[in-house]
C-alpha cells in the first residue's frame, strides 16, 4: 500500500478549503473512507468597504502576493486578528 500523504499546516480557513478542493481526500487516509463526511460549506461573510491609502493598498497587495493569497483574504485575516486582539 502506498505511503499516506501528509496534511500541511494552513494559515487560514480559505487556504485549507482551497487545498481540499484540489486533492483527493483518499490519498490522506489509511483505511476505508466509507464513514467520513466532509462539510466544506463556505462560511457566511458580509462584504464591507474600507477606504485605505494607496500606499497601504500597495503594501497589502505585496504582502498577499508573497503569501500566495488574494489581498482581500489577507485583509480579512488582518481584520479578524485585530478584532480578536482588541477584544482581549
Amino acid at each position: 500500500m502506498p505511503k499516506r500523504k501528509t496534511i500541511p499546516t494552513f494559515n487560514s480557513e480559505d487556504e485549507e478549503r482551497k487545498f481540499w478542493e484540489q486533492v483527493d481526500v483518499a490519498d490522506f487516509l489509511e483505511g476505508p473512507a466509507d464513514e467520513i463526511v466532509l462539510d466544506l460549506k463556505k462560511r457566511r461573510v458580509i462584504k464591507i468597504v474600507v477606504p485605505v491609502s494607496p500606499e497601504v493598498a500597495r503594501q497589502l497587495k505585496g504582502l498577499a502576493r508573497k503569501r500566495g493569497v488574494s489581498f482581500q483574504t489577507l485583509a480579512s485575516e488582518i481584520l479578524s486578528q485585530g478584532v480578536k486582539a482588541l477584544s482581549r
